[in-house]
């Protein structure tokens, strides 16, 4: 999406589209059924058309978040944090839910959680009776000094 300070709304921005009004991905639960993303394209697509251009995994200068790790499988989260300090983390794009994995390392390994993205655009880990948040960085920022309780 794309500020259009005159107007007060915000145009979508669908480069070499051709019905633009038509979402390419559906933005929904992992609760409702037939929603689960199809392949990681259909993922990374859900995050250029729908995270990136709100700032999301960006620091306030523009740069990529040095946690974020975009189109990275459990295996390589785990070698990545496995020499790493105890509550190291990082995020990662999901291929199980529109939304990402959060990878933590713990004291006996890494653990992973997933944040579900549903449509009304809250951000929680998946599961019942979660706590929800406006933004991602919201999310991490509570769980820095809060314990994850599943």
């Amino acid at each position: 999406m794309k500020w259009d300070r005159n107007k007060q709304t915000r145009k979508p921005i669908h480069p070499g589209r051709t019905n633009p009004s038509k979402p390419l991905v559906r933005r929904s639960s992992v609760f409702e059924p037939g929603t689960k993303p199809k392949t990681l394209d259909h993922v990374v697509t859900w995050f250029r058309e729908r995270e990136a251009p709100c700032g999301h995994c960006r620091e306030r200068d523009g740069t990529i978040s040095l946690w974020f790790h975009g189109r990275l499988g459990r295996a390589k989260a785990e070698y990545l944090l496995e020499k790493k300090p105890v509550g190291s983390y990082l995020v990662r794009l999901s291929l199980k839910t529109w939304g990402y994995t959060i990878s933590v390392k713990t004291y006996t390994d890494v653990k992973h959680f997933l944040v579900d993205v549903p449509s009304g655009g809250r951000y929680q880990f998946l599961g019942p009776k979660q706590r929800q948040f406006r933004s991602l960085n919201e999310l991490l920022a509570f769980y820095r000094y809060n314990i994850i309780m599943m």
